[in-house]
């Protein structure tokens, strides 16, 4: 079986084959590739040859295509994740992109795209690196920038019940346009919560969380 790669941009057209949506990657395991090398040993100490780490990386791209053409998104993203790991290269990381796209999560999207373009460059065609480069100065002009402000300062922040790294924190944010949830938990007061959309750009209020203690009241606000 033919592994397809996901449409990224107009200019992989070069690419296209039978199925629209899809393209295929140059670089992708091919049908020689033996489907009777199985899965890798459970046996950590035990190495896994090369056919069946292309057998687990076909299999995993194959099944994140196929989810993502069902409208499966987070699933094609676990797929195309497990993808990587089994062999890291550019195309799953484009396939990541493209999923946290039509999930509207574009700060991951950018993400990965700048890890496919820092870490495999060199096995991108021109053509493609400078679309993948594109797409990410793109999406970047699409991000809201948010500085979020708590009190006491080590509360630990969730951002649409995602953690949010205690250094990450502590600069403007890169969100998606639209709403997103804010919360705030720190030992000895109570957890913090509040809403607020925000919209592309640099001009978004900061978002203020002021906790008290387990006795006193809740308190929030946006400033």
């Amino acid at each position: 079986m033919r592994t397809w790669f996901i449409q990224i941009f107009v200019c992989f057209a070069c690419w296209l084959v039978a199925t629209p949506a899809l393209a295929q990657p140059g670089e992708a395991p091919t049908s020689e590739t033996p489907d009777a090398a199985g899965e890798p040993s459970g046996d950590p100490s035990t190495p896994v040859d090369e056919p069946a780490r292309k057998s687990e990386y076909q299999r995993h791209l194959d099944n994140g295509v196929k989810l993502y053409r069902d409208g499966n998104y987070p699933a094609a993203i676990a797929e195309f994740q497990e993808a990587y790991k089994a062999e890291p290269k550019a195309s799953p990381l484009i396939n990541l992109a493209l999923s946290y796209k039509k999930l509207f999560q574009y700060a991951k999207a950018i993400k990965v795209l700048e890890q496919a373009l820092g870490k495999h460059a060199e096995t991108m065609k021109p053509v493609h690196k400078q679309a993948a480069e594109t797409e990410a100065r793109e999406l970047k002009a699409l991000l809201a920038w948010v500085t979020v402000r708590m009190s006491p300062p080590t509360a630990q922040l969730f951002i649409d019940d995602e953690r949010v790294a205690f250094e990450d924190a502590l600069k403007p944010l890169a969100l998606s346009p639209g709403g997103h949830k804010f919360r705030a938990q720190a030992d000895g007061y109570k957890e913090l919560e509040v809403s607020q959309t925000v919209t592309s750009g640099m001009n978004n209020p900061s978002v203020t969380l002021t906790g008290s203690r387990l006795k006193g009241e809740r308190y929030t606000r946006i400033v």
